[in-house]
């Protein structure tokens, strides 16, 4: 891995079900895909997923010499420094969701940098004339809130002012009709809500929820008028994130906030550590504690870790945190454990803040109140599944396809013009497709240079996206579907078929570890001739390399999420150590800096040499085709080299949610392909520049060699490189000449022409169960040897400790080589679902 950052996501395709959007894009590139629905699924996105980010340093010079050091993936282009990052930024956030006109609101706020680092400062609130009508101080975290009352048809903005600089944001309008939410949190039996109604809202009944992960736990009335003060029944209320919602008699939804439940059996630490000491273990010395106070027969993890030699991270959230705070929380908090260290006036108000400003919807509550509504997408997983769908589509044939007829494009100036890449003779096949999906689209168009060799474009049909038809008729009944599992090198192996039911599957996966092989294929057996065997499993090519035409376009549906967001300041930058910590002081003296990527101020962009040792990811060719398939982009067919590129760039890079396209090159075992001759690249030097000051980097190659990239078969790893970082998809660092270039190289597997399994039909390598492996924990229980250097940092970890009766268990290891400080922490699941949870450090005791 390279040094930086790294964010690692967990979770079950039942989670799924919740917090779906649609992930911004240019629109256009919805017609790369074979059809509509496909693009649908490639663009879906979630609102939350768990996950955990985490610092990778440079590898030690010295072994357990361990220091705060990260050198990134080198870049190409020096780009501008983004200018923006550390101005101020103000976001609005009126309780309960509108600005009501004529009553009083209650409108927090949030004011950060561009990179989210919270900000200290003032805000004031004047109307179109300029008159001041309310004013605040942040209070903490760069949150605050103010109340004042709009006036119909007037305007109002806001503006920060602290010691980054200013930042103004408009107030949306008033509403007439409208109800003004405020809850009011005293302490535990003390929760009122007050209403400001106006307009239409204050002429009508209205009703109340109080729900909790989806389920009401408390309703009440509100008469008709313009005030009206609602006292909760805190014994009907459950600990975590509630949702409070106002709505009138035809549903119509008026006001809505989250808000927190503290009740008497929340404990933010219920596990303790007995007999940690403040002394530090000696080295290769035995150690031995208790984990106290926990349920009975409860499982529980634990791991212990050399504190001094630990890194100090604003995401340092437990099961307590996550489950009851952070998993309802829009975007990443900090810190999350604040909130709940002591239940006093200023930590409510803190998370009331929080709520209010990062709150998010999980369970709608139109969804949750209307039955049916609510549709699952995916269901409780005993296995892992394999649901996909079978397509028909339009068969090509594979020579016009190939190489000879493209030039790079770095290679001289040239015109281009849109072409068919399905080739210049058309077979048709499988012509009962779906009427519906002819209408979404086939396949689709690609970028060809116009050479003295470029051959005449046959015309087919095409949709109003310039995508070819698939046929007019519809399947005319499901198809037959078989799966094969097989070990490799096995004889035999687990298979079975399937109808399709309205042409999709489900397969459960068997269990099995360390790899597997798993064929899948459809095919029509009301065609099958009778008294003879079909044959399921082809090679993709025939003994002349010519393709052998799957019957039917097979692919698994992508079920996981494919884009990520921005980091928050706070979770790519180490927090500071606490006071008492037993931190290395060699750590804390080097300033837990980040060297990020390298930014110079420049005019006009600058492009370095070509690195082909720093690729930006690396991926087996045949896994990048089967996701290139499954994505949409392919109709499960091998194309060529030409075709295969632009298809992994599109899968893999996307289209950067820009208005135009970034350059693409296509690279063969690392170099570009030159469309000079050879005289002119005789004169040419390797390493050279042209004229506009860029790197020579081409290389030619005979038609004999070219055509071995054509064949998958021949190819071993794919290397993407590129500047671009997903992360900073939009930015306006990628405007102008600073767009990133994408660089995709196929590279065979070896010179020896040696040739990979592959099939006609969908073939994968599932990488199984992992087999679990011995946490590594040494016994030292005779002396060990001067020569031997143990620089372990996490000591002992064990993810299934048992409690004992009295919810106790004894633990037994041995230290590091070095003079070394415990930090401990623990967490579980009691039987009875109670959080359990327990930390530990040599600053806490």
């Amino acid at each position: 891995l390279y040094g930086g950052y790294y964010e690692l996501r967990a979770y079950t395709r039942w989670q799924l079900n919740w917090g779906i959007t649609e992930h911004p894009h240019n629109k256009v590139s919805e017609q790369w895909f074979f059809n509509k629905r496909m693009a649908k699924e490639f663009y879906r996105d979630y609102e939350k997923l768990y996950s955990r980010v985490f610092p990778v340093f440079d590898k030690p010079d010295v072994p357990g010499d361990f220091y705060h050091e990260m050198t990134l993936r080198p870049l190409r282009r020096q780009s501008k420094i983004d200018e923006t990052s550390t101005k101020p930024k103000l976001q609005l956030f009126p309780e309960g969701g509108n600005l009501v006109a004529g009553v009083p609101n209650r409108i927090a706020f949030e004011a950060t940098s561009n990179e989210g680092l919270h900000l200290d400062g003032k805000v004031t609130v004047a109307d179109g004339s300029g008159n001041v009508v309310a004013e605040a101080d942040v209070e903490q975290r760069g949150r605050g809130s103010f109340v004042f009352t709009p006036q119909s048809g007037k305007t109002y903005s806001v503006t920060y002012a602290g010691k980054k600089g200013t930042a103004k944001e408009k107030l949306p309008s008033p509403d007439v009709d409208g109800v003004a939410l405020q809850v009011q949190n005293n302490g535990v039996r003390n929760r009122t809500v007050e209403l400001r109604m106006a307009g239409a809202a204050a002429s009508e009944p209205l009703g109340m929820t109080v729900m909790h992960n989806g389920v009401m736990l408390d309703f009440q009335t509100v008469p008709a008028g313009t005030s009206a003060t609602l006292t909760l029944d805190e014994a009907k209320l459950k600990t975590g994130v509630c949702q409070v919602t106002i709505y009138n008699n035809v549903g119509r939804v008026y006001a809505d906030r989250l808000f927190f439940c503290r009740k008497d059996d929340f404990a933010p630490s219920n596990l303790r550590f007995g007999g940690l000491g403040k002394q530090p273990a000696e080295p290769f010395a035995p150690v031995s504690f208790a984990v106290e106070g926990g349920s009975p027969g409860a499982t529980v993890s634990v791991s212990v870790c050399d504190a001094t030699h630990s890194e100090y991270l604003y995401d340092n959230g437990n099961i307590l945190t996550e489950m009851l705070l952070s998993s309802e929380i829009r975007g990443f908090v900090e810190n999350p454990g604040y909130f709940f260290e002591k239940d006093d006036d200023e930590h409510r108000r803190a998370l009331d803040l929080l709520l209010v400003i990062q709150g998010w919807r999980r369970y709608d509550w139109h969804t949750m109140t209307m039955p049916g509504a609510f549709v699952l997408n995916h269901k409780p997983e005993q296995t892992p599944l394999f649901v996909g769908e079978v397509n028909s589509y339009m068969a090509s044939e594979q020579e016009s396809l190939f190489a000879d007829n493209f030039q790079s494009v770095s290679a001289g100036s040239a015109t281009f013009e849109s072409v068919s890449v399905t080739g210049e003779q058309q077979v048709a096949t499988n012509m009962d497709s779906d009427t519906k999906e002819a209408e979404d689209g086939g396949s689709v168009t690609a970028s060809r240079q116009l050479t003295e060799t470029t051959g005449p474009e046959v015309t087919t049909p095409r949709d109003e996206l310039a995508r070819f038809s698939q046929g007019e008729k519809s399947l005319k009944h499901e198809l037959l579907v078989r799966a094969r599992f097989a070990k490799p090198g096995a004889e035999q192996g687990i298979d079975g078929e399937m109808l399709t039911d309205r042409h999709t599957f489900s397969i459960p996966s068997p269990r099995f570890y360390e790899g597997c092989i798993f064929h899948l294929a459809a095919s029509d057996s009301t065609k099958w001739k009778k008294g003879k065997s079909h044959v399921w499993e082809y090679p993709s090519t025939d003994r002349n390399d010519k393709l052998n035409y799957p019957e039917f376009y097979v692919r698994l549906r992508p079920f996981f999420p494919r884009f990520v967001k921005p980091y928050n300041w706070y979770q790519c930058h180490l927090a500071p150590a606490p006071k008492g910590s037993a931190i290395s002081q060699e750590w804390v003296m080097d300033g837990s800096r980040l060297l990020d990527e390298v930014t110079v101020r420049v005019k006009r962009a600058r492009l370095g040499r070509f690195d082909p040792t720093k690729p930006a990811y690396v991926i087996d060719a045949y896994e990048a085709f089967n996701e290139v398939c499954d994505a949409g982009f392919c109709p499960g067919i091998y194309y060529g080299y030409n075709r295969f590129v632009r298809d992994i760039s599109r899968t893999y890079i996307g289209d950067m949610n820009l208005s135009r396209d970034y350059v693409l090159e296509h690279r063969l075992d690392g170099k570009k392909e030159s469309n000079k001759s050879v005289s002119e690249m005789n004169r040419t030097t390797i390493g050279g520049a042209t004229s506009g000051g860029m790197p020579i980097e081409t290389f030619n190659i005979s038609s004999q060699t070219k055509e071995k990239y054509n064949l998958l078969k021949n190819l071993g790893k794919v290397y993407i490189y590129t500047d671009y970082s997903p992360r900073r998809e939009g930015n306006s660092l990628y405007d102008g000449e600073d767009i990133p270039t994408v660089s995709v190289s196929l590279h065979l597997i070896d010179n020896n022409d040696t040739h990979r399994s592959t099939s006609r039909d969908r073939r994968y390598i599932l990488p199984g169960f992992s087999a679990p492996e011995e946490f590594y924990q040494p016994d030292y229980s005779n002396k060990p040897l001067p020569e031997v250097k143990d620089y372990r940092r996490t000591l002992y970890w064990n993810p299934d400790l048992k409690l004992d009766e009295n919810g106790r268990a004894e633990i037994r290891f041995y230290g590091n080589g070095r003079q070394t400080y415990l930090g401990v922490s623990a967490e579980g699941l009691a039987n009875d679902g109670t959080l359990l949870t327990g930390k530990s450090m040599p600053e806490d005791r």
